[in-house]
């Protein structure tokens, strides 16, 4: 069975602490880390490489959505349903503040390209009429803020899609709930931008 293979980098990696799934390579230090995820049947697995000594981490996960932040991958866990992240010293661990809380129907996010800043969206659904709950803040966790609560939509929820250059603006659209699982590329409904400044 073919399985797919995604290569992340991770730069300037800082030392967290510890509680890896095997041996923690005794120079986590600054310096730069490849991360390979494979795709299996039952669960994923994501393969630390130290670019300077060449040590290897593997951690496995059950998960969608991997995303790289400043230092740790971020994702979903579908056994869990929460959203976690993973460091090659550290096993996977709840998010402290990107949560799908027990009443939400779905969460998702996405982090702007200098990897400071991060958006997410929480979606609760009444029936078929769902509401969606827009938040940003700093990779720490500091200057949350709600920047937009929108619905009930039938059917519809808004999602990020991406920030500005400058982090200014976030781009985000309102489209059918479920179509990107029909789709075999992303696909927008309604785009439109927020004005984080003001």
């Amino acid at each position: 069975m073919k399985h797919r293979i995604i290569y992340l980098v991770i730069l300037g990696l800082v030392t967290l602490s510890s509680s890896a799934q095997e041996a923690t390579p005794q120079n986590i230090g600054t310096h730069a880390w490849t991360v390979s995820i494979e795709h299996g049947a039952a669960y994923d697995t994501l393969l630390f490489v130290d670019m300077l000594s060449g040590d290897t981490l593997n951690v496995q996960t059950y998960g969608e959505r991997y995303t790289l932040l400043s230092h740790n991958i971020l994702y979903f866990d579908t056994l869990e349903q929460q959203v976690k992240f993973v460091a090659p010293n550290q096993a996977p661990q709840n998010h402290p503040f990107i949560q799908l809380p027990p009443d939400a129907k779905r969460i998702d996010w996405v982090v702007s390209k200098d990897k400071k800043s991060i958006a997410w969206t929480i979606t609760y659904a009444n029936n078929t009429l769902l509401t969606t709950v827009t938040y940003i803040a700093d990779y720490t966790g500091s200057n949350i803020s709600e920047v937009l609560r929108d619905g009930p939509r039938d059917r519809v929820r808004i999602l990020p899609i991406q920030f500005s250059a400058d982090n200014s603006q976030l781009y985000m659209d309102a489209q059918p709930d479920g179509i990107a699982q029909f789709a075999p590329y992303a696909q927008y409904a309604g785009l439109f931008a927020i004005d984080l400044i003001t």
